[in-house]
């Protein structure tokens, strides 16, 4: 007990023994009882997490893999005041927690901001890309897409506007969506973040992706008076073009000011590496993270540290503000995608968020960090425990990192029904009629063929390629997916 403590509970015996003299009466005892004497009960400790990341879920708001319960916290969208229903999965937060003696993570303040807004000027069906704002923003299958945009990037056109969340590449690199929309109409507001380069402090421009930024009339938030720097990661928002197709800029926001916490705080987050120098020394979404021998990697080493790799960080801040990675988590991007009917649920009983799913004969885990999304019914707090045999799904996977049978859910999205299951992954294991993507058979004795091009094939000419991607449909056989279509989708050029 240190010294301050110590008088504490002196004064407080002091005050029972009074206490008891006052109200003992002429010959009653003025002994302190046994059970008043002790040690001082511990102060109770609050520890305090910042965290920024993609949302999972609700009931509360998960993120990271980590349920934050949310109905006292503070919650902003675009800088307004909201509330946390108007928060949807796959929407980027930064939130602010504590955790009390109780063990629970209470969110006290939660700030929501989009990566990029307006018209889409390219769409890239070959790598699944499209650009908005100069920057190109890579569509995954674990991308949430809101129910207003019916397909996925396929029910996207050159110039519809749109509303993209995720995370921003580094320079010279692509963002990340994890959520896309289409944008507000009375929102005219063209906004993009990313990594400023080509800094002309004379002409007051500089650029972003491939978009050429004027700030010359523009406020600034958390800049230097002087202005922007090269390399610095900045939010721009302003809603006109130039003659030139610049953007002319009304406010430009410091984007890289990292985790808000003081040293010893608790830092989670996930996001692509904007700027890499050495391993003990990179930029994830904005935040300085540097590592330790102690540093424990999961899914890599610290070799495979590098621009534009995803990553999910654990740590503490420092003095200097740099999260001291305790764990990294390298994130996959996922392999293998279907729509069908859902065979089985198992829920976790301590955990409604988590389990198992049967689709297509295949097995799914289900956990905390898997994005959840209800098309059918718009449920808010969508979770796995209000999915039933026959619903249909659309499941986005990886193979379990520890044991290649198992494979791990990275979204799971409620559809209204449908006539005919889908499957898209690589072609693998081809023996005419036969073949597999992931762990799905797939037999196409009935099936018509289709080349990159959308061209017509035969089935001779498509069990004679190999290493190529596909989008399989059809309906559900005994233990395979019968085949009416296949198409072969474009190889994608590496990034």
């Amino acid at each position: 007990m240190n010294s301050s403590n110590l008088k504490f509970g002196l004064l407080a015996v002091g005050a029972v023994t009074l206490g008891l003299s006052a109200c003992g009466g002429g010959g009653g005892s003025t002994s302190t009882p046994p059970s008043a004497v002790g040690p001082t009960p511990p102060v109770a400790t609050t520890t305090v997490t910042f965290v920024t990341g993609a949302i999972s879920g609700f009931g509360s708001v998960i993120i990271n893999g980590v349920r934050y319960e949310s109905d006292s916290a503070t919650v902003s969208k675009e800088g307004k005041s909201s509330t946390q229903t108007d928060l949807k999965t796959g929407e980027v937060i930064t939130l602010r927690a504590e955790k009390g003696a109780d063990g629970v993570n209470r969110a006290k303040a939660i700030e929501q901001s989009r990566l990029v807004q307006g018209p889409v000027t390219a769409i890239d069906t070959t790598n699944d890309t499209l650009t908005i704002a100069g920057t190109v923003i890579s569509v995954t299958a674990s991308t949430v897409f809101d129910a207003g945009i019916t397909g996925g990037l396929d029910g996207i056109a050159v110039g519809d506007r749109i509303e993209v969340h995720g995370f921003a590449g580094a320079a010279t690199g692509t963002a990340t969506a994890t959520r896309i929309e289409k944008a507000d109409a009375a929102d005219t507001e063209i906004e993009v973040t990313g990594k400023l380069t080509a800094l002309d402090a004379t002409a007051k421009r500089f650029t972003i992706g491939t978009l050429v930024v004027d700030y010359s009339t523009a406020t600034f938030v958390g800049l230097a008076a002087s202005g922007p720097a090269d390399g610095e990661l900045v939010e721009v928002k302003g809603t006109s073009l130039l003659a030139d197709g610049a953007l002319k800029a009304t406010r430009v926001k410091r984007e890289d000011g990292g985790l808000k916490g003081a040293k010893g705080d608790s830092g989670e987050l996930s996001g692509a590496v904007t700027s890499f120098v050495s391993a003990t020394d990179f930029v994830v979404n904005g935040q300085k993270v540097t590592t330790t021998s102690s540093t424990i990697y999961v899914g890599g080493t610290s070799a495979d540290l590098k621009a534009d790799v995803k990553l999910e960080v654990e740590g503490k801040l420092d003095t200097n503000g740099n999260l001291v990675a305790d764990k990294i988590i390298f994130k996959r991007e996922a392999t293998f995608e279907l729509k069908a009917t859902v065979e089985a649920v198992t829920v976790d009983a301590a955990d409604v968020t988590a389990g198992t799913l049967k689709v297509l004969g295949v097995t799914f885990v289900v956990n905390a960090d898997t994005r959840k999304e209800d098309d059918r019914a718009s449920n808010h707090y969508f979770k796995l425990a209000d999915v039933s045999a026959g619903d249909w799904v659309e499941v986005a996977a990886v193979p379990d990192a520890t044991d290649p049978t198992k494979w791990i859910a990275t979204k799971i999205e409620r559809k209204p029904v449908q006539t005919e299951a889908e499957v898209k992954g690589l072609a693998e294991q081809l023996a005419s009629p036969l073949f597999k993507v992931g762990p799905v058979s797939i037999d196409t004795s009935t099936s018509s063929f289709r080349d990159a091009a959308n061209e017509r094939i035969t089935q001779a000419q498509f069990f004679a390629l190999t290493g190529v991607r596909v989008s399989v449909e059809g309906t559900v056989g005994t233990g395979n997916l019968v085949a009416t279509k296949v198409r072969v989708r474009p190889a994608r050029t590496p990034r």
